[in-house]
């Protein structure tokens, strides 16, 4: 899915990045695209209040990073989830064998 723009939370517009012309070489920037993709996803995503099915809407005063029910008796505040992962690549010293790994359960070839 291409990254989108505008429009606030949840954008709309055209693709900020969806062809090969538009390349992103630095990981900063890819870290940091990947993190709006991610939030803007989100905010399509939880249109609805799960509890009372009102609306809701980016709370301004958590800089979009939340959204809030806006039937004011419910109030429900919802909050991205969050999955913290780290990737790691072990290598011996040369650097031309890395270490893989597989579960004793899973079918021989997997």
């Amino acid at each position: 899915t291409p990254l989108r723009a505008a429009s606030g939370p949840g954008g709309g517009e055209a693709a900020v990045i969806s062809t090969s012309l538009n390349r992103v070489h630095d990981d900063d920037a890819v870290a940091l695209l990947s993190i709006a993709r991610g939030l803007g996803l989100w905010h399509r995503s939880v249109k609805y209040c799960s509890t009372c099915g009102s609306l809701t809407q980016p709370q301004a005063s958590r800089f979009g990073r939340n959204r809030i029910c806006v039937d004011k008796s419910c109030g429900a505040r919802f909050r991205p989830r969050l999955d913290p992962s780290v990737i790691v690549l072990v290598v011996n010293k040369k650097g031309d064998r890395c270490l893989l790994g597989r579960s004793p359960r899973w079918p021989e070839g997997r």
